[in-house]
């Protein structure tokens, strides 16, 4: 079964609770992108009750940050392969607290996840060029990628993240993925619950 998760970029804490509000009731799982290390988070995630939170850590040592987000109530903690240091640390520190992701930029080759495939729950493949902006053109070379990655690891739960739409997202679907990560085509619709429908709607 294929899962739609909805994607939040928030701008603050008031953004968040905004966008989580009309998510509310509609999805379960809620990805959180994090490309602004000063977000503060300290008195938990809003709506904590009513959502499980992954959490997509874009910033520069996003390891320094594992216990802030734990505390905040992160279920999944998602790595870019490409900014972090060293993913063992984190890893280990995460292991039986909270599910593990690592992402790939959309030039990194599928073979950089073997290192890590038996730690990990998810990879996640991003699906533009600019990493931490939501709107972005979805880079068509994607959908092959998850191809290769499922073919090589048909047992890897594949996620999409950046510029899912429902035109594109058959094509993913049919490609491997398991996940698709969803921003502008939920948040900006007229009606998001019709949309995320849609999308479910596609399995």
């Amino acid at each position: 079964m294929i899962e739609i998760v909805p994607a939040i970029l928030p701008k603050n804490f008031v953004d968040l609770r905004e966008k989580l509000s009309l998510v509310r009731g509609l999805a379960r799982l809620v990805q959180i992108d994090i490309c602004d290390d000063k977000l503060n988070f300290e008195n938990g995630l809003p709506f904590w009750e009513d959502f499980d939170f992954e959490i997509d850590l874009m910033i520069e040592e996003p390891e320094s940050k594992l216990d802030y987000f734990i505390n905040a109530g992160a279920r999944r903690i998602i790595f870019h392969l490409e900014i972090t240091k060293s993913l063992d640390p984190s890893i280990k520190k995460l292991s039986g607290i909270a599910d593990i992701g690592i992402a790939l930029d959309w030039v990194t080759p599928v073979n950089a996840v073997e290192p890590f495939l038996e730690k990990i729950d998810t990879v996640q493949v991003m699906g533009i060029k600019r990493i931490g902006f939501q709107g972005e053109p979805f880079e068509e070379s994607v959908v092959d990628k998850v191809a290769i990655l499922h073919d090589k690891y048909p047992n890897l739960a594949i996620s999409v993240d950046g510029g899912v739409n429902l035109k594109n997202a058959p094509r993913l679907i049919q490609a491997g993925a398991a996940r698709l990560i969803v921003g502008s085509a939920i948040f900006e619709s007229d009606n998001l619950q019709t949309m995320i429908e849609k999308f479910k709607a596609l399995q």
